[in-house]
């Protein structure tokens, strides 16, 4: 979440960011991570959905952090 390219602008940072963002939660749409079992993503045996959903959800608070403080 706090990834840029060197030598770059805040401005130009905040477009990488919201770009990478935007791109990861593109990703978890189209395979439709949430779904549990008729995800497009298949989980191997080891994998657990509920870890799964709590990855997402940390992602999401992280997101929803970094809108709040305005930096993106």
């Amino acid at each position: 979440m706090q990834t840029c390219p060197t030598h770059c602008s805040k401005r130009e940072q905040a477009e990488f960011q919201t770009a990478i963002l935007k791109l990861i939660m593109d990703h978890l749409l189209a395979a439709d991570i949430l779904l549990g079992e008729q995800a497009a993503v298949q989980l191997y045996s080891s994998s657990s959905f509920s870890h799964i959903v709590a990855h997402v959800f940390f992602f999401t608070n992280l997101v929803v952090d970094k809108l709040w403080r305005g930096e993106y």
